[in-house]
């Protein structure tokens, strides 16, 4: 018990911290608390996707509710770098989805 322990990866799903504090003035529910998945919009828009589908053949998140439509959103940071984002919010779980242009 008295080995040490490596340094711990750790992986997220979530654009940059300036991003997701945002989203809180966006209107989204507790974006800093909630899980932010990554997924491709055009992906989304395919027939036949290889993602769970629910009932109405729409894509489902991991709750089993249809995946939300992504808005598209500009971000202007500090420094005058802008960033434009997709996102959308389940309304079961308050997964939050995004993808980046």
């Amino acid at each position: 018990m008295s080995g040490e322990l490596g340094p711990i990866e750790i992986m997220c799903d979530a654009p940059t911290y300036a991003v997701v504090e945002a989203c809180a003035g966006l209107g989204f529910s507790a974006p800093s608390d909630v899980r932010w998945c990554r997924i491709d919009r055009r992906y989304l828009n395919r027939a036949g996707a290889l993602i769970p589908q629910v009932q109405t053949n729409k894509p489902a998140c991991a709750c089993g509710h249809h995946i939300p439509k992504l808005e598209r959103f500009t971000f202007t940071f500090v420094s005058g770098k802008q960033a434009r984002y997709h996102l959308g919010q389940c309304i079961r779980c308050r997964a939050i989805y995004w993808d980046s242009e």
